[in-house]
């Protein structure tokens, strides 16, 4: 096992800068996911950890060793990335065990570990095929298998799940999990699919145009975004933002003044997840524009003036387009953000 430190740790292009100076500490044994949506730099940032791409400025250090400076076979990290990445000459057996041949490991303790990997994995039966007569998970799994038999102090995930179908995705996101709770091996592993990071993360650093906006446990991020960007990307659906003005401390929409804001004037943004809105004789008027069946439950697409607006609930057979609704919502539910740069109030 191994703690990282992230401190200071920027990118830059020219004079297109891709990571804001930003600071993290991935603790000994945990399973840290970097979430965010494409082009907010969190695989430049897994590259720069793993020695791939130099930082512009900042440090990384393993176990308190500065580590900038070593190269990537130096580091004592594994990296698994989107595109399997396999030797297409050669067997399952050689891609899983050429890590521990280039090492100069003996021909022996390498089949063992080999042999090992493969049972954990359930690759035995795979061992003498090619690459090209797996399937998109199994060749996954062989990418996998071919970094944890190095034992590294870190695994670094570059979107590892994103080229499967949704039913891989699931299996093999449940494996990396039960792989991670066999080895405590310190991990940092990114993604912009929300369901793998609060499934898989003992924390999530949510990255949006190179900036860092919150780390914290998934629930912890989940129930308490700390900008309207974290309200809005975790959730599905996600949170509705609803913009407007407060007077006498009071929030004007849908022709309704909902009390509760915790500012006396100003524009805002209110934040209410779509299944913590309900239907009422009175508030903010809304109309349907359109109903989803989802079996379980239902979700109503809103105009609430120029705004829009999702509720997701169990009980809305009887709902169709066109009708007039009203809005209410218990005041714990609510999430306040400032309308200028989206930081909670």
């Amino acid at each position: 096992m191994a703690r990282l430190e992230i401190d200071g740790i920027s990118k830059h292009f020219g004079a297109s800068r891709v990571l804001e100076p930003l600071s993290l500490c991935v603790e000994n044994g945990e399973f840290l996911v970097i979430l965010g949506p494409s082009g907010c730099g969190k695989s430049t940032l897994l590259r720069i950890v793993a020695g791939l791409i130099e930082a512009s400025s900042g440090e990384l250090r393993l176990d308190g060793q500065r580590i900038d400076d070593l190269a990537p076979a130096e580091r004592d990290v594994a990296m698994v990335f989107q595109n399997y990445a396999l030797y297409p000459h050669m067997s399952v057996r050689d891609n899983i065990g050429f890590p521990l041949r280039v090492a100069g490991v003996s021909h022996t303790e390498t089949a063992a570990r080999v042999a090992e990997t493969a049972r954990t994995l359930g690759l035995d039966a795979l061992l003498e095929r090619k690459p090209a007569a797996l399937s998109g998970g199994q060749m996954q799994r062989v990418a996998l298998g071919r970094a944890l038999i190095r034992r590294p102090r870190l695994f670094l995930f570059d979107e590892p799940l994103s080229n499967l179908d949704a039913k891989l995705r699931d299996e093999l996101r449940h494996e990396i999990g039960a792989l991670h709770s066999l080895t405590q091996t310190t991990t940092l592993y990114v993604t912009h699919d929300q369901v793998e990071a609060m499934t898989l993360g003992s924390r999530i650093a949510l990255l949006e145009g190179g900036r860092l906006h919150q780390v914290g446990r998934p629930l912890e991020v989940f129930s308490r975004p700390a900008t309207s960007f974290v309200a809005a990307f975790l959730g599905s659906p996600p949170m509705n933002l609803l913009r407007g003005e407060v007077r006498s401390g009071a929030f004007e929409l849908g022709g309704s003044r909902i009390t509760g804001a915790p500012v006396e004037s100003g524009e805002v943004v209110l934040g209410l997840r779509p299944h913590e809105v309900e239907f009422g004789s009175s508030g903010a008027a809304a109309r349907v524009e359109g109903v989803e069946r989802l079996g379980h439950q239902t979700l109503a697409r809103l105009s609430i003036g120029a705004q829009h607006a999702v509720v997701c609930r169990e009980d809305l057979e009887s709902l169709a387009p066109g009708q007039t609704v009203h809005l209410c919502f218990a005041p714990r539910a609510a999430h306040w953000f400032d309308a200028r740069d989206g930081r909670r109030l």
